[in-house]
Formats: C-alpha cells, sequence, structure tokens
C-alpha cells in the first residue's frame, strides 16, 4: 500500500498490526465458493501468532478442511475521534474442528499480514 498524498494515513508494522488484532474479536473473511467472491463475517481470537476462526458456516468449514486461500479483514472506528485502523491477513485456512457448540475452528496464521494501517492523526 502506497500512502504518498493521503492525508492522516500511513502503515504500520507487525507488532502494531498484532496488538490491533488483539483488540476486537470480529472480522471479516473473503473467500472464493464457486469461482464467486464470499465474504463471510465472523469471529476470532489471537492465539500466539495464530488467528483461530470461530464460524458456523458451510462456506468455512470446506475453506479449512481443503486449505483454501481466504482474507481475514478486521477493521475498527473509534466513533468519538473518528481515527481508523484496518489488518488485513491472507493465507490458507486450516483446521476444520468442530466444537460442541456447533462452532468450526480455522486458523490462520499472521506471518501472511497483507496490509495494516491507520487513519487519523499521528501520535
Amino acid at each position: 500500500m502506497t500512502c504518498d498524498g493521503a492525508a492522516g494515513i500511513r502503515e504500520l508494522d507487525r507488532r502494531a498490526c498484532l496488538a490491533l488484532l488483539a483488540t476486537t474479536d470480529r472480522a471479516r473473511v473473503a473467500l472464493s465458493n464457486q469461482a464467486l467472491p464470499v465474504i463471510v463475517p465472523v469471529r476470532y481470537r489471537l492465539d500466539g501468532v495464530q488467528i483461530v476462526i470461530d464460524a458456523c458456516t458451510g462456506i468455512l468449514t470446506a475453506a479449512a478442511s481443503g486449505g483454501h486461500i481466504v482474507c481475514l479483514q478486521a477493521d475498527v472506528t473509534d466513533p468519538e475521534t473518528s481515527i481508523a485502523w484496518s489488518v488485513a491477513v491472507t493465507g490458507p485456512l486450516r483446521g476444520a474442528e468442530w466444537h460442541a457448540d456447533g462452532t468450526v475452528v480455522g486458523v490462520l496464521d499472521t506471518a501472511s499480514i497483507t496490509g495494516c494501517s491507520v487513519d487519523g492523526p499521528a501520535s
């Protein structure tokens, strides 16, 4: 991502990206289903350097079982300051472990952070 001339938008390093990912548990996962793009809302948590995705959709189950490439994107905008951040992680979804509550868990490695930025006043 090039931010030249974009007032207020700046890229963040990996450490800052991980810290931001730890502040929320909601994101979206983009993937392909029968050659069509699909975006699925999910809950997730960080487990070391891995993102553990909790979902209960057949599309994500199939993606995790097959090791499909997905993109998880998390973002938050503070309503008081209007400061916004966004982190994207792209890579193979692994796992597919069923839990008693009906959710399936997929794991995405944060080594594949593909974009991380903040839009707001410089600190």
